[in-house]
């Protein structure tokens, strides 16, 4: 008896065991995602990681009140197309341009020698400490100066104005905080909408932006103007 009860407590275990191992295993095979609205809410949503970005598209819809067509999925200022897969180059990103600096190279606006350095893609190497870099795009994010690079997307250049100087890794902008690295991400959106023809809210912090075709975006305009000069006739 004492036997019998060892042997099936023994099986228990490792059924309870194998359980548990294959819900982690389920667990670590799901992406978590979130998705932040150009309105500022944020949707969570757990996919696998070979999902493509259209299907993204069909389990945020509903929640907005949209088509999956109506949708347009955006980061770092590009849009993704639907055929993407979310987690096909799920690896670390190499951030090339933060170098150890060898050979002792001033900081271009403090002019101190950094341990690391930024080195800006230019054919001069010009360099920034690591505190001036961030400052830097701080100053040009409240400035609204990056640029909108069609391959790129949001990103900066050389703060001397080199040509050929785009920084074309994005996740180089992670040295940001938390706060403005969110500000960066949505005026990135924001302004892939204003250069796709969209339009945004003018309400000061709404932040909700429409992309349409051609016609519906000539109605909204005409029908603001119209909204715009009823409300000025009334206040005459």
């Amino acid at each position: 008896m004492l036997r019998f009860l060892t042997s099936f407590f023994g099986n228990l275990f490792q059924i309870m065991l194998h359980l548990l191992t294959s819900k982690k295993n389920i667990i670590q095979n799901l992406l978590s995602i979130y998705v932040k609205t150009i309105g500022g809410s944020t949707l969570c949503i757990d996919v696998d990681p070979k999902c493509k970005v259209s299907y993204i598209k069909k389990l945020v819809a509903p929640q907005l009140g949209l088509e999956p067509n109506e949708m347009k999925v955006i980061f770092a200022g590009k849009e993704l197309g639907d055929d993407i897969v979310i987690g096909e180059n799920d690896q670390a990103v190499p951030l090339d341009l933060i170098r150890p600096n060898l050979k002792q190279v001033p900081c271009l606006a403090c002019l101190e020698a950094p341990e690391i350095m930024f080195t800006f893609p230019c054919q001069n190497d010009h360099i920034a400490c690591l505190y001036c870099f961030k400052q830097y795009c701080m100053s040009k994010l409240t400035e609204r100066q990056f640029w909108q690079h069609p391959e790129y997307g949001y990103t900066l250049i050389c703060p001397n104005g080199c040509a050929d100087s785009f920084i074309k890794e994005i996740h180089h902008f992670r040295l940001l905080d938390d706060v403005n690295y969110e500000r960066y991400h949505r005026f990135a959106t924001e302004e892939f909408v204003l250069q796709a023809g969209g339009i945004l809210c003018p309400q000061p912090g709404c932040g909700m932006g429409i992309l349409g075709n051609y016609e519906t975006m000539s109605k909204l305009q005409n029908t603001n103007r119209t909204r715009w000069w009823m409300h000025a006739h009334d206040m005459h």
